[in-house]
């Protein structure tokens, strides 16, 4: 006799070692999930006539790139970075300053990256890489208008693009592509070193399969910094990266490894008079959230004469 729930039973062992199941369960490399989502397309001003600012930056032409200082850190793969180098084949480096095309995504040689489209592109003849700070929510959006290089001049355009979110969130979103003789080395995230990746194409498909879709990479472990103000006097507490804005308390997750800094400024007729919990003094609140973190700032009011 069959026994009741044995195909789901196997399945899950079919699904856990093969993983087959990995694109509807979403699949992980210990340090991100990766999964389908739903997103409204997010994209840039992408305009190379715009003058450049702390907010949007862009590059074009062919093996070409451009490095941005982030308006706040971002934890990637364990480690915090406050700049980004985007080249316009398709990529987001850490800690490479030029361009490269179709490596090998596991080990790469050239460090942490997000290949949002692992190939050889060029915007010689239209289009770029563009870069641009967003807010409500905070986001930074890296959009790329590229051609494959075998096809530059042809007007056969491909629209991407990568969001980057404060709690170290990572969305890829693929708008629409018209390439004919499309490539793809490997697309999604990499630790660069061999030792930790996410191969979106081996998943989903080859990137330029992917129009109309978005997928997220979450990182595995979060944690809570809660902050709570005490004391009679007033003032305010803004966090970098932001998510801490608070009232009387607030609390927002970061990714494992994030840097967070939180500063304290009282009100006209208060004084700040220091933190307790995870941060102690009266500067700067510098934590590694390694763990959840509880914090208090206390302000008390001026005394007149």
């Amino acid at each position: 006799m069959k026994r009741p729930g044995m195909r789901a039973v196997v399945m899950f062992f079919v699904c856990l070692f093969s993983c087959i199941c990995c694109t509807a369960w979403g699949a992980s490399d210990g340090y991100y999930t990766v999964t389908e989502t739903a997103a409204s397309w997010d994209g840039t001003d992408a305009d190379p006539l715009k003058i450049t600012t702390t907010d949007y930056d862009y590059a074009y032409g062919d093996e070409e790139s451009v490095t941005y200082n982030l308006p706040w850190n971002i934890t990637f793969y364990g480690q915090n970075y406050s700049r980004i180098t985007a080249d316009t084949n398709g990529n987001v480096w850490f800690t490479a300053s030029n361009s490269a095309s179709s490596f090998n995504l596991a080990s790469n040689g050239r460090g942490p990256v997000i290949a949002a489209w692992n190939n050889d592109l060029s915007s010689s003849f239209q289009g770029g890489v563009f870069i641009q700070h967003k807010t409500n929510p905070e986001r930074i959006v890296i959009e790329w208008q590229a051609e494959t290089y075998t096809e530059q001049g042809q007007n056969l355009p491909n629209n991407f693009a990568v969001v980057l979110f404060p709690d170290g969130r990572i969305r890829n979103d693929y708008k629409s592509f018209t390439t004919l003789t499309g490539d793809d080395s490997g697309s999604g995230t990499s630790r660069g070193d061999g030792s930790a990746y996410l191969n979106l194409t081996s998943l989903y498909g080859n990137a330029f399969t992917l129009t109309g879709r978005s997928f997220q990479f979450v990182p595995q472990s979060l944690f809570s910094v809660t902050v709570t103000k005490t004391g009679t006097g007033g003032g305010s507490i803004s966090g970098n990266p932001p998510g801490i804005s608070c009232g009387a308390s607030c609390s927002s997750n970061f990714a494992q490894g994030a840097a967070v800094t939180l500063t304290a400024v009282p009100d006209f007729g208060s004084v700040f008079d220091g933190w307790s919990g995870a941060c102690s003094g009266t500067g700067p609140c510098t934590l590694s959230v390694t763990a959840v973190k509880n914090v208090s700032a206390s302000y008390s009011p001026t005394v007149s004469p």
